[in-house]
């Protein structure tokens, strides 16, 4: 047991400091910071931190890529009472100040199991979607 202290003190841990982590995981992207919370409990915490997550909406603006917006049309079948929500994107290539009309993509539509019974407002928070009780990932 001794033995084994003794070694676990002549072992010198090298730590990375905190603002060259933040760089690395700056540089990542969202998918792969997923799968790196758990690599350590420092990481987690820097992942989950109110500045790392406000940080890639400016990171994006900043990079080369055009902006995207997404569109969601909500549609109500009168005979079964189900609704369903089709996806719709657009780039900012498409868009021009001298034009009223933008180009669209479609994306995918998604028709509801549930009989709608009142109308739901949607609210868009991070990436998912809420339609009254139902939470979906249009980027899946």
């Amino acid at each position: 047991m001794r033995r084994s202290l003794r070694l676990c003190n002549k072992r010198k841990t090298n730590v990375v400091p905190l603002d060259l982590q933040i760089e690395i995981l700056n540089r990542l992207p969202a998918k792969s910071l997923v799968r790196f919370m758990v690599v350590s409990n420092s990481w987690q915490e820097i992942i989950r931190s109110h500045t790392f997550i406000r940080s890639f909406p400016f990171r994006s603006l900043t990079q080369s890529q055009p902006l995207r917006f997404l569109l969601a049309l909500h549609d109500k079948d009168d005979q079964t009472g189900r609704l369903s929500c089709s996806f719709f994107s657009s780039s900012s290539s498409s868009l021009s100040s001298s034009s009223t009309s933008i180009s669209t993509t479609f994306l995918s539509k998604i028709t509801f199991p549930l009989r709608c019974r009142a109308s739901y407002r949607s609210y868009y928070v991070n990436g998912l979607m809420n339609m009254g009780e139902i939470i979906c990932n249009p980027c899946t």
